[in-house]
């Protein structure tokens, strides 16, 4: 059982999380699992972020559980939606069967859409631009904000406890570079999308730290973007 608590004193719906850790069985099939309501009705999930560990020895709040081999932690993610006001809902954790657990969808959400290069909920609407760069439009108020999510890089030619630039200042953007986009899970609780940028910035100052050097090496960006349903 999953006990969402709402501390708050309005009635919420938000996405819920929790880290499960199982064994992986000899044949290395993964258990599927649904999440219910406490009237049994199966609502959405979306099974996130799975990985194997080889070496598991977990402590929590002081008790030291045995040391197990081949444990496959994932996380799994539900819509608890109404939740009272300084109240709670409780959830169930049901294993249906096997299947394969890397699959995200378990049932379909109409509040969530993807395509190849954006996503949007009933709220929010996030388009990814070539150069990595975001277009976010609120769909409630028509605002709409264009060009978010750049970098900045600009020497600094002092210690580590002040900025000062160079008299010859040079400000390099990504706003010129191409990002690798790629889609790491989509609906129906969560959508997250892959930007990869490479920089190519200056090794360092010069020897006279009038500005910066010709030298250019190459600084890797990943960012991660995600809209709940």
């Amino acid at each position: 059982a999953f006990v969402v608590f709402n501390p708050l004193s309005w009635t919420r719906t938000e996405v819920a999380t929790k880290t499960l850790y199982v064994p992986v069985e000899a044949d290395a099939r993964s258990p599927n699992y649904v999440v219910k309501d406490s009237a049994g009705n199966v609502i959405p999930c979306q099974i996130r972020h799975q990985r194997i560990c080889e070496h598991f020895q977990p402590t929590f709040w002081e008790k030291r559980y045995p040391v197990g081999h081949r444990i496959r932690a994932f996380d799994i993610s539900f819509m608890a939606e109404d939740v009272p006001p300084c109240g709670y809902k409780t959830y169930y954790l049901c294993s249906e069967g096997h299947a394969n657990i890397s699959r995200t969808t378990i049932m379909d959400s109409p509040d969530l859409k993807v395509t190849e290069n954006g996503m949007e909920n009933r709220y929010l609407k996030v388009e990814i631009n070539s150069n990595g760069t975001i277009n976010l439009t609120d769909k409630l108020s028509g605002l709409s904000q264009s060009g978010l999510h750049f970098f900045e890089d600009v020497e600094s030619v002092c210690g580590e406890y002040h900025h000062y630039t160079a008299p010859n200042s040079q400000v390099i953007t990504s706003l010129n570079e191409h990002a690798r986009i790629s889609v790491v899970e989509s609906a129906p609780i969560c959508a997250t999308f892959k930007i990869e940028l490479d920089m190519l910035l200056p090794e360092a100052a010069t020897d006279d730290v009038l500005g910066r050097s010709d030298k250019l090496v190459r600084c890797p960006i990943t960012t991660y973007v995600s809209l709940a349903a």
